[in-house]
């Protein structure tokens, strides 16, 4: 890389940084609020989009950040665990976001993209992406099957599709619907070729239902797609990505952004914390703070520590994504690393968020502390996979009895 490719990057590097540090007290000042309305933020992704961030995903010719295409992935997630101790609600339609206009712009009409990018830089465009499904199924290594949404290849290019999804992330407010479809009726319990559709939220085949009423992250509007059967024009299908090595990456990048999202909600329950233990706590007789007392200690050290834990796997898993994007590590190492941190992630979030109750007793627990939020909305994401196939997956691996291949999760 010469010193202006160099320079490049660092000034899309030091514009994510500046645009999250200047979204994330807007966005921090209204978690609370954002969590009680428990719907989707429109005032949060302005915020996102006046910041500049909304197009991070892009490459930097169309005005992103370049993740994985010469900048670093660390520096994504960073972003993303900043975003989610702000907001753990904005965070996950912040990646989901991100993830669409990355995966657009390795498999859609280039001509489309250039449209979508211009949308999104100039109008705060958003995007929903979704694969799950009512009825589907999975494979003992965590593979989706038993889809329904389908989509045909005419004789005239054009393509018939139809759909329903389900935990559709920010459907309820987003400008464009991305989903996978399967190009066969019958998958026979294997994970089935598949393309993914892009249809304006506008079209009239597009219904969203907004179902969601998680006990946590609920205002990300993770309600129901539904596309009823409908002709479309071959652009809006932007092609299958197990045609696309490079796209193996795709499952990473939304796994190792969940593991973030967890990371800084963990963050977010220690601010509490230390809130508590700080300016509400009572001190026990013979302490002048409660910071003082041994046990208030013992407990912060240990999130402390388990949270530094979970930031260090999702760096180490951040950077063997680059060095897959560079041809330098194989799709088994990512989804190992990836998984660890997840798992790992999933574990100290949630922990983080009970034991401020434990620390910061009665007081903590009132409706106006609003503190629940945390541990309601890690146990709410840590369910979106399975955390054990995924320990199953970093097993097998660790055993030698198999190598992982590419994911839907």
């Amino acid at each position: 890389m010469n010193q202006i490719d160099r320079t490049i990057f660092s000034d899309a590097i030091a514009r994510l940084h500046r645009g999250t540090a200047e979204a994330t007290p807007v966005l921090k000042q209204r978690s609370a609020r954002t969590d009680e309305a428990a719907t989707f933020p429109y005032d949060n992704i302005r915020t996102l989009h006046d910041a500049g961030l909304l197009a991070a995903g892009l490459s930097l010719e169309r005005g992103g950040a370049g993740f994985g295409r010469g900048t670093s992935f660390t520096h994504f997630f960073d972003a993303v665990t900043s975003i989610a101790r702000a907001c753990s609600n904005t965070a996950q339609l912040y990646t989901v976001q991100t993830g669409a206009l990355f995966t657009l712009e390795l498999l859609a009409d280039s001509a489309l993209v250039d449209e979508l990018a211009a949308a999104v830089r100039d109008d705060g465009a958003t995007f929903c992406f979704t694969a799950a499904e009512p009825d589907e199924r999975f494979t003992y290594d965590n593979k989706r099957t038993n889809l329904k949404s389908y989509a045909e290849r005419l004789d005239d290019g054009r393509w018939r599709v139809k759909a329903e999804k389900a935990f559709a992330t920010g459907s309820v407010g987003c400008t464009y619907a991305l989903f996978q479809c399967a190009t066969v009726t019958d998958d026979e319990g294997r994970p089935p070729e598949s393309v993914l559709v892009l249809l304006p939220r506008s079209h009239e085949a597009v219904n969203v239902l907004d179902t969601w009423d998680g006990i946590g992250q609920r205002a990300t509007s993770s309600g129901r797609l539904v596309v009823n059967e409908s002709v479309i024009d071959g652009r809006w299908v932007a092609g299958n990505p197990a045609s696309v090595p490079a796209a193996a990456i795709f499952a990473p990048l939304y796994q190792l952004g969940f593991a973030a999202i967890l990371a800084g909600i963990g963050e977010a329950a220690l601010d509490d914390t230390l809130h508590f233990v700080n300016h509400v706590q009572k001190p026990t007789n013979g302490y002048a703070r409660a910071a003082e007392e041994p046990a208030i200690q013992a407990h912060v050290a240990d999130i402390r520590i388990a949270l530094s834990a979970s930031r260090a796997l999702i760096n180490e898993a951040a950077r063997s994504m680059d060095a897959f994007t560079r041809g330098e590590a194989d799709i088994a190492e990512v989804l190992v690393a990836v998984y660890q941190a997840k798992v790992h992630a999933s574990g100290s979030s949630i922990e983080a968020g009970s034991r401020l109750f434990q620390i910061g007793g009665a007081r903590s627990a009132t409706r106006r502390a609003a503190a629940d939020r945390h541990w309601r909305n890690a146990r709410t994401l840590t369910l979106h996979d399975s955390v054990d196939k995924q320990k199953g997956v970093v097993a097998r691996h660790v055993l030698g009895v198999e190598r992982p291949n590419v994911s839907t999760r």
